[in-house]
């Protein structure tokens, strides 16, 4: 008797669960064939993946209860009414699980990235379902590892903003002050230090196409509008008896390269000038 019911219930339901889930991988993964020869960037091959498997759990998911809803109406109302009492007592962890869907859905970073959350910056070393690991380091225009790691909640995308700034690939723009002593010519200098950091600028990126008009608009065309690769040297009123005024010095650069340009600066700026 048990054994009829099994067959006669159960067991079409399986085969057909079964047959729908080989269905769906199969057509996973030609979609996925079909897609990962266009991509060149790695980074987009893997957030095509990540996708197609999401919508494939979700297409499976959408096929099971099709295929068991009838006659476990009763069945489905439980589930949900302790489904909804998980929910209240793992708000943070469904929190982070949803985080971690915007993180790779949404590509807001990846692994290998550097980025700013909060007070954290570093750069990202594993994405896991309720959290990831950050490399910490000093500052956005300064990457260097503290030698802290630090496991931060996937659930703060949610409600926080991510600065993301891949060392390789974006740029940043830099500011810097050099007071100038009494006696000393603020025209002529802020010519001269224009003139030296455009130098450094042209023989640090030689023969790097990343750092290119060109390469900006091909990148994103309004970005390219507001990004002006030519440095810019302000003069500014300061109130200082052994100093007239103050140089301010603004120009991009990629995050990795920011600190070892105003150190090259600076020191030929102090030659000229004699003083800081």
């Amino acid at each position: 008797m048990l054994s009829q019911i099994v067959l006669t219930t159960l067991a079409p339901r399986l085969i057909n669960s079964l047959i729908a889930g080989l269905v769906i991988i199969v057509s996973a993964i030609a979609l996925y064939l079909l897609f990962f020869k266009k991509p060149e960037d790695s980074r987009e091959r893997k957030r095509i993946k990540y996708r197609i498997i999401y919508i494939a759990i979700l297409i499976f998911l959408l096929v099971l209860i099709r295929i068991w809803i009838e006659g476990f109406t009763h069945l489905f109302t439980m589930l949900s009414l302790i489904a909804a009492g998980l929910v209240v007592t793992n708000k943070e962890n469904i929190m982070n699980i949803s985080g971690w869907l915007i993180i790779n859905w949404r590509d807001v970073f990846a692994e290998g990235d550097f980025i700013q959350i909060q007070q954290y910056t570093g750069y990202v070393d594993t994405i896991k379902l309720l959290s990831f690991k950050l490399f910490e380091t000093n500052a956005l225009d300064d990457p260097i590892a503290t030698g802290k790691t630090i496991k931060i909640p996937n659930g703060l995308v949610i409600t926080n903003p991510v600065t993301l700034l891949t060392a390789n690939t974006n740029l940043i723009l830099n500011k810097t002050d050099y007071p100038i002593k009494a006696g000393s010519d603020p025209s002529h200098l802020a010519e001269k230090a224009q003139t030296l950091l455009q130098d450094i600028l042209t023989t640090h990126y030689a023969g790097d196409a990343r750092f290119s008009k060109d390469a900006l608009q091909r990148k994103n065309r309004v970005l390219a509008k507001l990004i002006d690769l030519k440095p810019n040297v302000d003069i500014a009123p300061l109130t200082d008896k052994e100093h007239i005024a103050t140089l301010k010095i603004t120009f991009y650069s990629f995050p990795k390269d920011a600190k070892y340009l105003k150190q090259v600066l600076l020191k030929k700026l102090f030659k000229i000038s004699g003083t800081l």
